[in-house]
């Protein structure tokens, strides 16, 4: 196979398709993309909206709900309870494909009758106010974080307890402003904490104690800005310090930042991960351009946050749990041959789906649960559905769709933007591609104007 340039039909720009690439979408049987790797990314993006949270009424019982859909939405809309409930049947919505029009518009239809989730908040105890979430207890705006207690403000933090403000933390337990934080208490104002107790305004510490100010520290205590001292001396230290003062955690945060300017820096953070490329890489191995993987990665490409073991796949984000052989899909926890799919659960062999939850073998269905061989919610044999599916992808490689920005998608391309369920600046995109209002509508993308919050 020889390396290959293309030109991303979005942004422009060109874009190589490497020997390994081609053989990852010859082994899954796929075309080569006609986006590039971020251009793919922020599409996806475009799909999940993470912290904006609105208040409407359930398309089923009039139940006034917290939701990620805003009251303006025409989707239908079931509270947690009731979607899960066993009185209604997403088969119910299944419809014949029509091989004269393009899959995308008939998908998008069916999108708009299939009942959604409120929420993404599986297991919630006195927990309504987060998404993206399983399991949590006692939590409030917690999003992409499961099985915490008492925990606020926070997001993609597991297993913590009585902790606020936190972001990619693990087993946190009276922390707060924590970043990229493993197995620690009482950690404050740190980043790159690991097995570490009682430090604050911290910078890559693992196993330390009693540490202020700290950077670049091993097993150490009784540092503050980078002196150590006795542990009478550094109490008395520290207890001069009022970080109940505003104008004092102000002067102290400015002095950590002049600290952490001086300091010798990683220039990435690939840790246990040979040939591996990207950043913040954890455990793994033969990762190419990948970044935030935690708990281990192997054979990928272009991933961005993945957690808890991810093999052979390539183009996806937010996924998990031993997932594999997926490519250009969000919010798979876990899969195994997820292709082109959206909130994926428990499931094998699923393409162009969204909203599916221990299934297996389907093609462009919503919301089923349990479920295989199902094509747009319609039930069919294992032959008829393998008689089926190659003819409507054939027919997806000539019958395009076309948006409004002019740009094409056939077999191959996750759904378009603006199919999203989500205005642009909804959604996680804008987080990482951050446009303006003119720029959004320029590229053919909604936009909501923000409400004016009456508290």
């Amino acid at each position: 196979m020889q390396e290959e340039t293309k030109t991303c039909q979005n942004c422009k720009d060109q874009f190589v398709i490497r020997p390994d690439d081609s053989a990852f979408y010859q082994k899954i049987g796929v075309p080569a993309p006609t986006f590039c790797p971020n251009c793919r990314l922020q599409r996806r993006l475009a799909f999940r909206n993470e912290r904006n949270l609105y208040k409407r009424k359930s398309s089923k019982s009039g139940k006034e709900m917290i939701s990620l859909y805003s009251p303006d939405k025409d989707y239908v809309t079931y509270e947690l309870g009731e979607w899960n409930a066993d009185d209604w049947d997403p088969l119910e919505y299944g419809t014949d494909y029509d091989f004269s029009r393009s899959f995308f518009e008939q998908f998008n239809e069916l999108m708009y009758h299939v009942p959604h989730k409120t929420l993404i908040n599986w297991d919630a105890v006195n927990s309504e106010y987060c998404n993206f979430t399983y399991g949590n207890k006692n939590c409030y705006l917690v999003f992409g974080g499961d099985f915490n207690e008492d925990c606020l403000y926070s997001t993609f933090n597991f297993y913590s307890k009585n902790s606020s403000d936190l972001y990619w933390a693990d087993k946190a337990e009276l922390c707060y402003e924590l970043t990229d934080g493993d197995g620690d208490y009482k950690a404050t104002f740190g980043r790159f904490v690991s097995s570490s107790s009682d430090v604050h305004f911290a910078f890559d510490l693992i196993g330390c104690q009693d540490c202020f100010g700290g950077v670049n520290l091993r097993n150490q205590n009784h540092y503050f800005f980078g002196k150590k001292y006795s542990a009478s001396e550094y109490k008395k230290l520290v207890s001069e310090i009022d970080l109940g003062s505003y104008r004092t955690l102000q002067s102290t945060k400015q002095r950590f930042r002049d600290t952490l300017l001086k300091s010798v820096m990683r220039s990435r953070r690939i840790i246990n991960s040979p040939n591996s490329s990207g950043d913040n890489i954890h455990n793994s191995r033969n990762c190419y351009k990948c970044f935030d993987i935690f708990d281990g990665a192997e054979n990928c490409s272009y991933i961005f946050l993945a957690s808890k073991g991810v093999k052979d796949s390539q183009s996806c984000d937010h996924i998990g749990l031993n997932s594999e052989l997926c490519y250009d899909s969000i919010s798979v926890y876990p899969g195994n041959r997820i292709l082109f799919s959206w909130i994926i659960v428990n499931c094998h062999d699923v393409q162009y789906s969204v909203n599916c939850q221990d299934c297996s073998h389907l093609f462009g269905c919503v919301g089923l649960k349990s479920k295989e061989y199902c094509i747009f919610n319609k039930q069919y044999t294992k032959e008829e559905y393998g008689k089926i599916v190659p003819r409507i992808i054939a027919q997806m490689k000539e019958v395009f769709f076309t948006d409004r920005a002019g740009r094409t998608y056939g077999y191959g391309e996750f759904f378009p933007a603006e199919l999203a369920h989500f205005a642009y600046n909804e959604s996680v995109a804008q987080e990482y591609f951050p446009l303006s209002k003119a720029e959004a509508a320029n590229r053919g993308y909604a936009w909501k104007d923000p409400e004016r919050k009456h508290y």
